[in-house]
Parts: structure tokens; C-alpha cells; sequence
């Protein structure tokens, strides 16, 4: 829906983290990550190391697509948040640089809970960019029921809008 308005304007990579492909931080000490991350590498491997550490240091823009099934990001989006520590030791600097955006879809309500977390955990806690706007937050109940939302696709155009700017 978003990505549909952004052809011809950015390059787009889309990494899936579902069905349990990212393992969460299992918390090493300090030195351990911190050792791993100075390599631009992750003790616990995987999705993150081979595609997102790649994706996000190349990246001038991250958007999260984000379900609410219990008012919190996914388990997925959390295993994203705390793996993304490594390569923030490394990279503080350049995420600074980088702008976050988020699409929250919500089954009754809680979509700002979740915005708020993503908030948290991306600006506050690992230094990205929250640019105004940055969260299209919207109800569906069923599978593509979000389609029938009135206004979807000009919300949705103007989150591309923002994205591109």
C-alpha cells in the first residue's frame, strides 16, 4: 500500500522477520557485545547479521510494519530492537543519520501503544531519526480488511509522501 507510492522514488529492500526468523538477544555481557559489535557482527548471527545489519547500514530510511496483537510490538519487532544493540555500538553515529517510520496495524486499539514503543526503543534507546509523522496507525480486524478502511490509500500516499522527503 505505502510501497506502491514510493516506485520511482526510493529503492526498496523488504526483509521479513516473521514466523521466528531473527532469535532474540539472549543477552551476552557487555564485553562480549560490544566485542562482536566493533566487527559489525552479532553473537546470535542469522537474518539480522546477513541481511538487516547490511540493509540499515546502507539505508537512509528504516519503515516497520508493525501488527499489535496484545498492545506491544511483536516478538519479531522486539528481537529486532534489542539485536540492533551490536551494530549501534558500532554505528551510533550514523543512526543519528537515519529516519525511522512505521506502518502499526491494531485489531481494535492499542496502535499508539505501539508507535509509542517504537518511539522508545528506535529514538530514544538507539538514536534514529523520528521525523513528525512518522507512524500511519490504523484498525483492521481481519486479513486485508485494512483495504476497506476509508482514506487508507491517501494516508498511505502521504506516509510515502513524508518518507520521500
Amino acid at each position: 500500500m505505502v510501497r506502491c507510492h514510493l516506485q520511482g522514488k526510493a529503492k526498496v529492500t523488504e526483509i521479513s522477520l516473521r514466523n521466528g526468523s531473527v532469535v532474540d538477544c539472549r543477552g551476552c555481557s557487555y564485553e562480549t557485545c560490544l566485542h562482536f559489535g566493533e566487527k559489525g557482527d552479532c553473537f546470535y548471527g542469522g537474518v539480522m547479521v546477513e541481511k538487516v545489519y547490511p540493509a540499515v547500514r546502507q539505508g537512509d530510511v528504516i519503515v516497520l510494519v508493525c501488527p499489535n496483537y496484545n498492545d506491544a510490538v511483536s516478538a519479531n519487532i522486539t528481537a529486532f530492537f534489542n539485536r540492533l544493540t551490536a551494530l549501534f555500538r558500532k554505528e551510533e553515529a550514523a543512526f543519528a543519520n537515519k529516519e525511522v517510520y512505521a506502518l502499526v496495524v491494531s485489531g481494535y486499539s492499542g496502535g499508539d501503544i505501539v508507535a509509542e514503543q517504537i518511539l522508545d526503543a528506535m529514538n530514544c534507546n538507539k538514536n534514529f531519526i523520528l521525523p513528525p509523522y512518522f507512524a500511519l496507525i490504523e484498525t483492521a480486524n481481519d486479513p486485508k480488511s485494512i483495504l476497506r478502511n476509508a482514506g487508507i490509500e491517501d494516508r498511505a500516499a502521504r506516509l510515502a509522501k513524508y518518507i520521500c522527503m
